[in-house]
């Protein structure tokens, strides 16, 4: 591998940075929601891409 190169694609990363700011900010409209979301990336049971994109889905819909 090169040296440059990251063992984890950036994108996910910059997903995986952003979940705590979008879980505080869907916790002000819709706090079960943000419960249900934090749980399942505290327990790791959904992928991060998959997560960031059903948590902005439920931003989206306020």
């Amino acid at each position: 591998m090169n040296k440059h190169q990251l063992p984890i694609c950036r994108d996910t990363l910059r997903k995986r940075q952003a979940i705590p700011m979008k879980l505080a900010q869907l916790s002000y409209t819709k706090p079960d929601a943000a419960i249900s979301f934090l749980r399942l990336w505290g327990e790791k049971k959904i992928p991060i891409s998959p997560l960031y994109e059903e948590i902005l889905t439920h931003l989206e819909s306020e």
